[in-house]
């Protein structure tokens, strides 16, 4: 007994000082965050703080460095140039680590990149792929959002990397392995043609090796855009007056320097944001870059694929973003990287109705996040800025005579191609005030000075009622693997990784939808190709319904809007988005029951479940109870072991099993003993007699009594279904009558 005692309280002291060191180990991680994020130097730090780091100021620059290259911030704008002097080495860390872990290229600060270690994000992933072919991994381990930017660059998808690897095991594997194999022959030697630059996105120039191997026109280019030259001062001055006036490429190049010359802070924000102020102090160095409109559009693109420019892509703060169906998503896997959650948090709440400066205020996330994840977006071809004014205007006139003339043939033959190189913004976006008067978001002046305000929250959308119609997982499922129709692949793979489709999408979503048909030869499809069919059908029913209206010009707005990915964003910031853009909340029935209440503030108002439990199968029994009809049901505890099948089901061939956690299934009588006491493992199941004469009903909105004959697919319930509503207006009565 004395031992059992002596061995209790040892371990009861064990236990104390792992708490005490794990408590220990949160307030210096979360005091070195605070430092961080506001710029505490040591002699700023009160005495409390200095006691965790034990009086030592080494272990303070041990945890401010390391903090400050798992967020990745820029060197010159973050106490990294306090705690360390070789500023080469810490990029030189960030790449690395981000090689080894296979995360993005570091585009906010790829400038610098670029300059003190000449990775371009090409040479980036490039490097990648080697590596992941060398150590022979699958193509699964790249993370979505570094396998999007891969394929973007490199032209490297899943089918091309299989067959790389196929060409590697077949020729000389022994070779290789000893890396003699000729792996660069098989590797890209250059980003891929069809890669588009964005004309307003801002062009630096980097250093050449060898100035002889290029063309006359391109190395004037270059010399204008020069930065790497800049960087150690090697510059000559009359080199430095050509680029500043722009000579080279002419006259309307003079004035596009001046003009950069006096713009403010906004010049470059994404790869500067956090380099400097919200003042306007603005990173000296790499001012001067230019549009990529303004430069000569084969030059610059042969530039590119030359790895001679790096491109960055400015986002503001009062920004309008529009983010179209998600074309190219690679759906590969997640990581735990510390920007991959604002990367989804912030493809979730983006709308067109929001600029980036409220969405940063509703998440409560820095500023300079929500811009450079927006930026991201923009580079993938995920999202478009809806404030630009574009190339050409109506009219098919140059909108500024800074453009470079190559620029505007390329948007005239994409306009009569029927393409468009930018999302207008139309009335749509904005409120009757604003179109009556006020400073003009088409005006010159909100692109280049930001002078113009922008819109309120609530004045950005239009007067229209707003309902966000709630869905889980399994109807993104449904549309996914239903082979329905190849169009709706895309909407949903947007409405599992985005999370929502916004009102704007709807008519050619309805389209597809539309497309959706039952074949004379297909009357008789049962199980799964049927469930598939019966919810693209009763969805294309249910939303044109709450649209009202034509597809084109509804009365009511109306965003689908997957759960899970509402559970990713906090619950303060939740409820802050629920409130800011929906009028209405309409849960589609059923939601599955594993994730919790999401919805619970007063505002707006939640046409659904209103706790979990009515989710679950504990309502399934009390229907069954209250109306007196249904089949007949054992629910057995988790944890039991059936040894037989319980009396009280009788003789039925087959059963239907339903636990806490998943869907239901239909299981024989043969397999039925091993798959309940499979499932009562981790769940309690509901086991009920399935009838062959029970019928599946599935119902669009609105339940309609007179819509049962005309688009109800199983007409033989119908009798059912009337039952089924008689009995629950009995029900609401009686307990109306008894005051409850």
């Amino acid at each position: 007994r004395e031992r059992k005692r002596e061995r209790k309280r040892e371990r009861e002291e064990e236990e104390g000082s792992w708490r005490q060191r794990t408590m220990s180990q949160c307030d210096v991680e979360n005091a070195v965050s605070r430092c961080v994020r506001e710029k505490l130097r040591w002699g700023d730090l009160p005495m409390s703080v200095k006691e965790l780091f034990d009086h030592s100021v080494e272990k303070w620059k041990e945890g401010v460095l390391e903090t400050c290259l798992r967020l990745e911030l820029p060197y010159k704008g973050s106490l990294a140039r306090h705690v360390t002097s070789n500023e080469k080495g810490y990029y030189d860390t960030i790449v690395k680590n981000g090689l080894n872990t296979l995360q993005l290229y570091p585009y906010h600060i790829g400038i610098h990149v670029c300059i003190f270690l000449q990775y371009t994000p090409f040479r980036y992933y490039k490097e990648m792929l080697e590596s992941i072919m060398k150590a022979e991994q699958s193509y699964d381990v790249l993370p979505n959002f570094t396998a999007i930017d891969m394929l973007r660059l490199t032209g490297v998808g899943r089918n091309e990397y299989i067959d790389m690897m196929n060409k590697l095991k077949i020729q000389n594997w022994f070779l290789w392995r000893r890396k003699k194999h000729p792996i660069h022959t098989l590797l890209p030697s250059a980003p891929v043609e069809t890669m588009e630059l964005g004309y307003w996105w801002r062009a630096h120039g980097l250093k050449a090796e060898d100035v002889t191997k290029l063309g006359e026109s391109e190395r004037r280019v270059l010399e204008v855009l020069k930065v790497g030259e800049v960087e150690k001062g090697k510059e000559t001055g009359k080199e430095k007056a050509e680029r500043k006036t722009g000579r080279i490429l002419g006259e309307h190049l003079r004035g596009e320097s001046e003009h950069e010359e006096g713009r403010s802070s906004h010049t470059d924000e994404e790869g500067q944001a956090a380099a400097r102020d919200e003042d306007g102090a603005s990173y000296q160095k790499h001012k001067k870059a230019l549009r990529c409109g303004n430069l000569p559009r084969d030059i610059l693109t042969v530039l590119y694929r030359k790895d001679l420019i790096f491109c960055s892509v400015p986002i503001k703060r009062d920004d309008l973003i529009v983010v179209p169906s998600l074309k190219g998503f690679v759906m590969n896997r997640t990581t735990v990287n510390t920007f991959e959650p604002i990367l989804y948090k912030v493809l979730f709440a983006l709308d067109e109705r929001t600029t980036p400066e409220q969405l940063a205020n509703l998440l409560q996330i820095d500023l300079s996040l929500v811009k450079r994840a927006i930026s991201l977006y923009c580079r993938l071809g995920f999202a478009q800025r809806r404030n630009e004014k574009g190339l050409l205007n109506a009219e098919g006139k140059p909108t500024s005579s800074l453009f470079h003339s190559s620029w505007i043939l390329w948007a005239t033959r994409r306009r009569e191609k029927g393409l468009s190189t930018v999302v207008p913004l139309t009335s749509s976006a904005l409120s009757p005030a604003l179109l009556g008067g006020g400073p003009s978001l088409l005006s010159d002046d909100l692109d280049d000075s930001g002078a113009a305000t922008s819109p309120s929250s609530k004045g950005m959308g239009t007067n229209k009622f707003r309902c966000g119609f709630v869905f889980d997982s399994r109807l993104t499922a449904f549309l996914m693997m239903g082979n329905l129709t190849s169009g709706l692949k895309t909407y949903a793979v947007t409405l599992f990784e985005q999370g929502k489709l916004i009102d704007s999408q709807l008519c050619d979503f309805l389209r597809e939808l539309d497309g959706v048909r039952m074949d004379e030869g297909e009357l008789d499809r049962e199980g799964e190709a049927q469930t598939y069919f019966d919810h693209a059908i009763n969805l294309r029913s249910a939303l044109r319904s709450l649209r009202g209206g034509t597809d084109s010009e509804p009365t009511r707005e109306v965003e689908m809007i997957r759960i899970e990915s509402m559970t990713n964003v906090e619950r303060d910031a939740r409820q802050r988005l629920l409130e800011k853009n929906y009028d209405l909340l309409i849960s589609v029935s059923p939601l599955t029951p594993q994730p919790q209440s999401i919805i619970t503030g007063v505002h707006p108002p939640h046409l659904g479940p209103p706790i979990q439990e009515v989710m679950s199968v504990w309502f399934r029994l009390y229907l069954y109870s209250h109306l007196r009809h249904g089949p007949t049901a054992v629910l057995i505890p988790k944890g039991r072991r059936l040894l037989h099948i319980p009396a009280e089901l009788g003789g039925t061939d087959t059963f239907f099993l339903t636990n806490f956690t998943s869907e239901g299934s239909t299981v024989s009588r043969m397999a039925l003993l091993p798959a309940i006491n499979e499932q009562l493992r981790s769940s309690p199941v509901l086991v009920q007699v399935y009838n062959s004469q029970y019928k599946t009903v599935y119902r669009p909105l609105p339940w309609m009594r007179r819509s049962w004959s005309s688009d109800c697919l199983n007409l033989e319930g119908r009798g059912s279904l009337e039952r089924t509503e008689e009995s629950m207006e009995r029900l609401s009565w009686k307990n109306k009558s008894a005051g409850g």
